[in-house]
């Protein structure tokens, strides 16, 4: 099976709070006003450079 993705799939940021760790509440607050705009998936670790800047428990944080 191939997956073709389609539609509006806009990459996110991830926000970190002062100290630099992951803003748990701040993404929610993302994806749920994303979604609430119709898109139809999220491109994590999004298009601005990010994924290098985060340790593994914080990628993994992110999807969780």
């Amino acid at each position: 099976m191939v997956l073709k993705p389609q539609g509006i799939i806009p990459p996110i940021v991830t926000p970190t709070d002062e100290y630099e760790n992951v803003n748990r509440k701040d993404i929610f607050k993302v994806v749920e006003y994303l979604i609430k705009g119709g898109v139809h998936g999220l491109f994590l670790l999004g298009s601005t450079g990010e994924g290098y800047g985060l340790n593994f428990s914080q990628k993994k944080e992110r999807n969780h």
